[in-house]
């Protein structure tokens, strides 16, 4: 394993790989994400970028892309089902929620939202039972909620406003298969 390369640990207390990644200095990394079939991973940070690697079976991860779009930290990432093809849904401190994809086999901007007044702290993908359906969480108090239409290859984006008039700062969302959206 090279010094300043990114590699995946096995942890002895569990039966999962958790990644560690050689970071730069002044880079503060938010979140980890490892697809479906964990053959990519995804690191966002305070550098405002996303990083893609693949994971090797050796258990080195070799980087494939590093998404610019972010103005401000990026906080949280969440990855589609596979069933959608290669789609990561990332949410910042600029307000805006991207859908990253890879379906042409080169990472782009597939949607950008900032339809929220303050960071957007967390980003959910539902089951894919419920569609392509993506829920975000905001220090402005509000939920967005971003539903693909298949038939018009387009976003249909709405608001819950007011969610949490008490609570500022959303650690987690989870969507589940009835579709309540709870935040903590």
């Amino acid at each position: 394993q090279l010094q300043g390369s990114p590699f995946l640990q096995q942890s002895r207390r569990r039966s999962r790989s958790c990644a560690i990644e050689q970071f730069k200095k002044g880079s503060f990394k938010h979140d980890a994400q490892l697809n479906f079939f964990g053959n990519r991973l995804a690191t966002c940070s305070s550098d405002r970028t996303v990083k893609v690697f693949e994971v090797k079976s050796n258990g080195y991860i070799v980087p494939i892309a590093e998404l610019a779009g972010h103005s401000g930290p990026v906080w949280q990432l969440s990855w589609a089902h596979p069933d959608f093809g290669g789609l990561l849904a990332s949410a910042g401190y600029d307000r805006r929620v991207i859908v990253w994809s890879d379906a042409t086999g080169r990472w782009q901007k597939s949607h950008e939202w900032m339809g929220h007044e303050a960071s957007v702290n967390s980003v959910s993908f539902a089951p894919h039972e419920l569609g392509l359906v993506l829920a975000t969480a905001s220090a402005d108090c509000s939920i967005g909620i971003l539903e693909f239409n298949a038939q018009s290859a387009q976003w249909v984006e709405s608001k819950i406003l007011k969610a949490h008039e008490q609570v500022r700062l959303y650690k987690s969302l989870v969507v589940s298969l009835a579709l309540t959206l709870v935040s903590c």
